[in-house]
């Protein structure tokens, strides 16, 4: 519940108070590369959650591997016993609990704060990526063209999380922290693509566009009107009688 009242909160603030310092800085900070930093803030912010779960298993217990098992054993009587398992033999002393109680913690409580996820919520990635691709799209796209660019948009999204789940899938890594920085480095790796591709884009205006096109509708329109008056012309010239035809022709010349 955190992430969309962080998102409402940023939005405004980077509309108008970030973005605005940087330009009066002089930079040309353009859609394209405000995406382009945007990803590179959300490979940070894996990171981020890289280092809280690392903090995270540092206080786990161990636990036995696949291939291993677990016993723990009590004695509760007042005479030693034996335990004997395969290569290893062990002798419990007697529990002695009619004497006393003691309390043991198997797994103790998690000394980690959780306020230490906040940071990665505060890296802005989403702020500066989604919603300015979402601007981006909208605005470079003609007026009949922005539903399905807005479409094209969310398919991207989903497209995305089925990569997700397939790289999640298909890497199997134990640790929860690996997994984090394998994101982290392919949304490096994306970022670079990216930006090499956002310099050799160039800017449209969808206003001319929409001009242009509406240039050759009327340019298609009148070749058709001109068209038919010359086939209407041409039809109403052969339906005339071949007298009023031949008077035309002496006429003209």
């Amino acid at each position: 519940t955190v992430n969309p009242v962080l998102i409402l909160m940023l939005v405004p603030i980077m509309d108008s108070v970030v973005y605005p310092l940087i330009r009066k800085c002089g930079l040309n900070f353009s859609p394209l590369r405000r995406m382009t930093v945007g990803m590179f803030l959300a490979a940070m912010a894996f990171v981020a959650a890289a280092l809280v779960q690392i903090e995270i298993d540092k206080t786990l217990p161990v636990f036995p591997l696949a291939d291993q098992s677990q016993l723990k054993t009590i004695n509760l009587g007042s005479n030693p016993l034996n335990v004997t398992l395969p290569g290893h033999s062990v002798t419990l002393a007697p529990g002695q609990c009619a004497a006393s109680i003691a309390v043991a913690e198997d797994i103790k409580p998690n000394s980690v704060h959780m306020a230490l996820q906040i940071p990665q919520y505060f890296t802005t990635g989403e702020v500066v990526f989604s919603v300015t691709g979402l601007e981006f799209s909208y605005s470079q796209a003609p007026s009949n063209m922005k539903a399905v660019l807005q479409a094209g948009w969310l398919f991207t999204v989903a497209i995305g999380n089925f990569i997700v789940l397939f790289v999640a899938e298909l890497a199997q890594i134990p640790e929860q922290w690996a997994e984090y920085i394998l994101f982290a480095s392919l949304l490096v790796a994306v970022c670079l693509i990216f930006s090499g591709m956002a310099h050799f884009y160039t800017y449209t205006d969808p206003a001319e566009i929409e001009a242009q096109f509406n240039k050759d509708d009327n340019d298609d329109h009148k070749d058709r009107k001109e068209s038919r008056a010359s086939r209407k012309s041409s039809l109403e010239l052969h339906q005339q009688p071949p007298a009023t035809r031949g008077n035309q022709k002496q006429t003209k010349l």
